[in-house]
């Protein structure tokens, strides 16, 4: 494996977490609503966080293909900024991280 391997790894096995829970999120947005006035009220707010955390899935989602995008051009690990190289313990921690500490604040 590459000197990102077991990262590239990572990245695939949170892209598969992700697809899943973006098609459970869906699922659950797609539910009719109850014939009850208040259950529907819940549902409504129901559906609000649902859209909040499909964005927010969705985002990550993104960003997980840009990395492994980056990976196969031999750009991974390299600052989209200022083209130095993203620190391990970054990239450890923001396995997408596009960049370094100092250009990221």
């Amino acid at each position: 494996m590459s000197e990102f391997g077991e990262i590239k790894k990572r990245l695939i096995e949170r892209k598969e977490t992700l697809a899943h829970l973006l098609n459970r999120v869906e699922n659950s947005a797609r539910r009719k609503l109850d014939k009850s006035f208040e259950e529907q009220a819940i549902q409504r707010e129901n559906e609000e966080v649902l859209t909040s955390l499909d964005d927010s899935l969705n985002d990550e989602f993104e960003q997980i293909e840009k990395a492994l995008y980056r990976m196969e051009k031999g750009e991974y690990g390299k600052c989209e900024e200022c083209g130095k190289q993203i620190s391990a313990k970054r990239l450890e921690v923001v396995l997408y991280a596009n960049s370094c500490i100092k250009c990221a604040d």
